[in-house]
């Protein structure tokens, strides 16, 4: 990429999408080439939002080790990616904030080597592409500071372990909202009977909705306004967000993938994008559950298809094309998203609402 499109691809960031519509309240991770390092372009950005990621690649220059001082004494965050121990990266370490460690590149007999050497400095550590509980495990016993990996998203499996009464409750509610002969009636039925999830659901529309009358307090009037699908989805992030012991970004996940499923549906000529956002909503639940998704799936009376697109990735049907495509995008894997028939422009597009749309919908759900 060359110095003018980094430039390019920044100022679309800060300026059309903006800050806020990517990473909410987070810092944004900016990947920074030599280049653009020298460039000062890198003023443009407020300094408690972004951390500078300075590639693996950059040479350290006398001019870079200067650009590095300078924008860290204005304030901005230093992270080196992809840190491997050599004679390029060692004289950057005094200027960064944070070190990037991807743990598949360093064999498992050098990593505590690597940290306890990183140690004498000021700095953090990260783990990257941290893929399962053991090595999770073994990076809480090197005392790095972060952890960054799809292990996050993946239930750790208990063997025999049985759904609680409490969360047995919740996966069948969650299916019967997304039925497609769910009724007004039956809809707020199900939400008058938790009493916890009515005061939150109309709390979080009254936040959500501002342009709403003052005077929506009862749930039938909520479904008057924004209808019994729309409703339906709410009562299932709110629904979601009540397991415990479980990261939030799970959860945001969950609400990424539907909304996202749901607007490539759209933009592929699917008619019935519900059900897209249904599997997106669902595709985190064995992590939130810790129990393998076919155990799940059989408490839940769901289509055939749905069950088939959460329980074998790799089939045909187009909620099942349409979710690989958004877990692909939401690895970095453009070329996969591509290959399920997905315009790059449009998962762009759609990745952007969605985030916007998760991001403003768990501001409301904390209001």
């Amino acid at each position: 990429m060359s110095l003018a499109e980094e430039a390019r691809s920044l100022a679309n960031a800060l300026v059309e999408i903006g800050l806020n519509e990517l990473v909410g309240k987070h810092r944004a991770f900016i990947n920074v080439s030599e280049d653009l390092i020298l460039s000062n372009a890198l003023d443009a950005f407020p300094r408690a939002r972004v951390v500078l990621e300075v590639l693996e690649h950059v040479r350290p220059t006398l001019e870079v080790q200067v650009e590095l001082s300078r924008l860290r004494k204005l304030g901005y965050t230093i992270a080196l990616d992809d840190f491997i121990w050599n004679d390029l990266t060692e004289p950057l370490i005094p200027y960064a904030d944070l070190i990037k460690i991807d743990i598949s590149q360093i064999a498992p007999q050098e990593l505590p080597v690597l940290v306890t050497t990183l140690r004498e400095y000021p700095v953090k550590l990260l783990a990257e592409r941290v893929e399962t509980y053991e090595e999770f495990e073994r990076c809480q016993d090197l005392d790095f500071d972060y952890y960054q990996g799809y292990f996050f998203a993946k239930p750790q499996i208990v063997e025999g372990r049985a759904l609680t009464v409490n969360h047995l409750a919740l996966v069948r509610l969650l299916s019967r909202l997304h039925s497609d002969d769910l009724t007004l009636e039956e809809l707020e039925g199900i939400i008058a009977s938790e009493v916890q999830l009515n005061v939150r659901l109309l709390k979080f529309i009254k936040s959500a909705y501002m342009g709403l009358p003052s005077k929506v307090d009862s749930i039938r009037k909520a479904l008057m306004f924004v209808g019994v699908k729309t409703l339906a989805a709410i009562a299932t992030l709110l629904m979601m967000s009540q397991f415990a012991n479980k990261p939030d970004e799970l959860v945001f996940i969950a609400m990424v993938r539907a909304k996202m499923s749901e607007l490539l549906a759209g933009s592929l000529g699917e008619q019935d994008t519900d059900r897209h956002f249904t599997v997106g909503m669902l595709s985190t639940l064995d992590a939130l559950m810790d129990m393998p998704m076919a155990d799940l799936l059989t408490q839940l009376p769901l289509s055939e298809e749905i069950n088939e697109a959460l329980l074998q990735p790799d089939c045909e049907n187009v909620l099942a094309k349409v979710l690989r495509a958004v877990r692909a995008y939401e690895e970095g894997d453009f070329e996969t998203a591509g290959r399920e028939g997905v315009a790059l422009a449009d998962a762009n597009m759609a990745y952007r609402q969605a985030v916007a749309w998760a991001g403003q919908t768990r501001m409301a759900l904390a209001a």
